[in-house]
């Protein structure tokens, strides 16, 4: 589900002074003001994140090495900014992260040699 059809949290009084939390999720909002409604989107049916911590970690070390070792460089703005338009509509897009491979999409898509994780991907990494 992308960030356009997700739905908002229904955010409760916890309890605890000046906290609310969504009936939902969970997700806890602090020092919330009286009669202060807050706004904010409900991660009750976004995709789960499939990639384990380890790999995740594994996957980010090694964006980070291409770059500091000069085998890749910053990809320009406009092909971000059409790689952030693909990753919008699609359905592993959630929250600025996507579920296939736990990337965070602004990062991820920052560093020329970085590619969706599907197969086939739906943004390739840029050939220079």
């Amino acid at each position: 589900m992308n960030d356009a059809m997700q739905a908002m949290c229904d955010m409760r009084p916890n309890g605890a002074p000046g906290q609310q939390a969504c009936i939902h999720c969970g997700k806890v909002a602090k020092n919330v003001k009286p009669d202060v409604i807050v706004r904010s989107r409900c991660s009750r049916d976004a995709p789960t994140i499939t990639a384990s911590i380890l790999a995740m970690a594994g996957s980010a070390s090694e964006a980070v090495a291409r770059k500091l070792l000069g085998r890749g460089g910053t990809r320009p703005l406009e092909e971000q900014a059409r790689i952030i338009a693909v990753c919008g509509r699609c359905e592993h897009f959630s929250d600025g992260r996507c579920a296939a491979c736990g990337c965070v999409l602004k990062w991820k898509i920052s560093m020329i040699g970085e590619h969706c994780p599907l197969d086939p991907p739906k943004w390739p990494e840029r050939a220079d």
